[in-house]
């Protein structure tokens, strides 16, 4: 039972932190929690826009689109767009809200990049397939192309798992052992050395799997660790890719939570948007001196604090355990003081993950100038590497057509670089090469474009994480473990089973939150919350940091038109609003606390949410 009504501060506001607040609130009906959240919106790396696509004359005869009401609204991914894979706590939420609303429908995906599970054998039901462009050659490949080499890269990517050498064993059985003989081992060394992969094929490599994977240089990728993601996704996960109603939209997701957060609350939660923590104490407040302490908002029960957290605007908050779900870009940078410092294997750990910049650059037309089935193309030796197309429907005279365009790291930070106006030029004469549209055609049917840079978001810095060469399956660990029983960690990056993914970053929230129910709150029974993680439909229930498996990257890449569009527009006196896509307004009470709280494949995996 519980002592006394504890509080706990969690750093973050994304899929793992709301995940920990829901697992809290639910399980002890005590407990407070304050979520504090650097941006001016809740869901980190989920991002949907419902505005670009009503911009501007979509139809050469009138706006209807422009006039269309809330409801009628498609909303368009920046952030995480597919799910890859059934029987994952995302699929499971997504399955349950399907029940009550009609938009939760979902669409099939074709499964083309090589680092998602791709080429997929056969189309969608729909007909929908995925295509390659070799542009050194000007070659179109489709999926089931013949071609020696393009069958010899695919082969290799998906001969990674059945690789025996021990890994499997030893990661399960030993976190402290290396990876057998291949620790060293990067992508371009298995794709060199043990599949003599031409160089002709290399770009592709690159624009198939590199660009999915968050980092654009083979070299740089663990083939240890990227083997251990795929044999993890294959064992935990059923085959299954699919991207959200436009009208719901990853973004229905984060309003599902903050839903389940309020039901479950009770008036005992508070959200502060633009609060960016600088400086977290855990030495059970030793060091602050008198002033400090005057300073400090703390709960009115008996228990001393064991955390003092403080934001760049000087508030201080006490706290009897914190949840750091930061990217890891954040606590690589050093932007949070710990106090005393993290312990050394920890911070070694953090470094040997990877997070790169992630970049979408979405192009609207009124009519399609690819392939009217065709979903996405890997892009070869281009500049813009992966491209996939879809089609709004608004009524029966306005459709809006749109390419994606999808960049991570060396790709990224060269868009970015040129600006948009420039940006979208490259991706129009990409296009016209790759289907021979010419240049009448594509000023006729092009109507605007918006991109979004992930690296320029200060509080993520970046798409997803991924392996670098020489991590080992303690890294991991490290990264996980919690701190003296005050301090917690989660996040995709934390995931002990495969990070990258949306699910990732859910299930180790649940993870932590687990952690912090037994080591602090001191209540026991919320075991039975994996049940829900690890699912009924999920090949095998996974304990690796509470994954049934991991595959929404946090990426495929707006704020939601449904909530949290911005702090000052929520926060009203002692509560705020948050507006839902179906128009629903919860209200979320503060604490009874005195701090102010204003302010301001066949479905193998992927980062989408990917969230891609």
């Amino acid at each position: 039972m519980e002592q006394h009504p504890k509080h706990i501060v969690i750093i973050g506001a994304g899929a793992s932190g709301l995940s920990a607040a829901k697992q809290i609130l639910k399980i002890s009906p005590q407990t407070q929690v304050t979520i504090l959240e650097a941006s001016d919106y809740v869901g980190g790396r989920i991002k949907s826009d419902f505005d670009f696509l009503l911009t501007k004359n979509n139809s050469s005869t009138d706006d209807t689109a422009a006039k269309s009401t809330i409801e009628q609204k498609h909303g368009i991914e920046l952030g995480a767009e597919y799910i890859h894979g059934g029987g994952s706590v995302l699929d499971q939420l997504v399955m349950n809200e399907r029940r009550h609303n009609k938009h939760w429908t979902t669409e099939s995906i074709f499964i083309t990049a090589q680092g998602d599970g791709g080429p997929d054998p056969h189309p969608t039901e729909d007909g929908m397939y995925g295509a390659y462009w070799l542009g050194k050659e000007g070659v179109l490949l489709p999926y089931d192309s013949s071609d020696a080499d393009f069958v010899r890269l695919n082969a290799a990517f998906r001969s990674m798992e059945d690789d025996h050498d021990g890994y499997q064993e030893t990661k399960m059985k030993d976190n402290k052992s290396n990876y057998p003989d291949v620790e060293n081992l990067s992508l371009l060394d298995y794709l060199k050395q043990n599949h003599q992969i031409p160089d002709r094929m290399m770009g592709l490599a690159i624009a198939g799997y590199s660009n999915t994977a968050g980092c654009s240089d083979l070299n740089e990728i663990s083939y240890a660790a990227s083997r251990a993601y795929e044999r993890h996704w294959n064992e935990h996960e059923t085959e299954m890719d699919v991207r959200l109603n436009s009208r719901v939209t990853m973004s229905g997701v984060v309003d599902v939570l903050l839903r389940d957060i309020h039901v479950n609350a009770k008036n005992r939660v508070a959200v502060r948007l633009n609060a960016r923590v600088t400086h977290v104490d855990y030495s059970s407040f030793s060091v602050h001196t008198q002033r400090t302490r005057n300073k400090v908002s703390n709960q009115e029960n008996n228990s001393a604090p064991l955390v003092l957290i403080t934001t760049s605007d000087g508030v201080a908050i006490s706290a009897d355990a914190c949840i750091v779900s930061v990217p890891v870009s954040v606590l690589q940078d050093g932007d949070i003081t710990f106090h005393p410092s993290l312990p050394q294997a920890k911070v070694e750990a953090f470094q040997m993950i990877g997070m790169r910049n992630a970049v979408k650059l979405i192009l609207k037309f009124r009519t399609p100038l690819w392939p009217a089935h065709l979903q996405s193309v890997v892009c070869a030796d281009s500049d813009i590497p992966e491209m996939w197309f879809r089609k709004f429907d608004y009524d029966t005279t306005t459709t809006v057509h749109v390419a994606v365009c999808y960049l991570m790291d060396q790709a990224a930070d060269a868009l970015v670089q040129r600006g948009q106006e420039e940006a979208t030029k490259l991706a129009k004469l990409q296009l016209q090469r790759m289907f021979r549209i010419t240049a009448e055609e594509m000023e006729v049917s092009f109507v605007d474009s918006t991109m979004y840079d992930w690296g320029a978001h200060d509080s993520i810095r970046g798409g997803y994480s991924f392996p670098k060469v020489g991590i080992r399956p303690l890294h991991f660990q490290d990264m996980a473990d919690s701190v003296s029983d005050r301090l917690f960690f989660c996040g995709e990056h934390t995931h002990l089973g495969a990070p990258m993914t949306v699910q990732a970053a859910m299930e180790t929230g649940v993870r932590a939150a687990d952690e912090v129910l037994h080591s602090v709150i001191l209540v026991t029974g919320s075991a039975v919350e994996y049940n829900e993680i690890t699912g009924a439909n999920a090949k095998t229930p996974s304990h690796d940091g509470g994954s049934a498996k991991a595959k929404v990257p946090l990426t495929r890449f707006t704020c939601y038109g449904s909530i949290l569009r911005s702090a000052h527009a929520m926060v009203m006196d002692q509560s705020f609003a948050l507006c839902t896509t179906t128009g629903v307004v919860l209200v979320f009470a503060t604490l009874a606390i005195t701090w102010s709280f204003s302010g301001g494949s066949s479905g193998r995996r992927t980062i989408s949410g990917n969230t891609r």
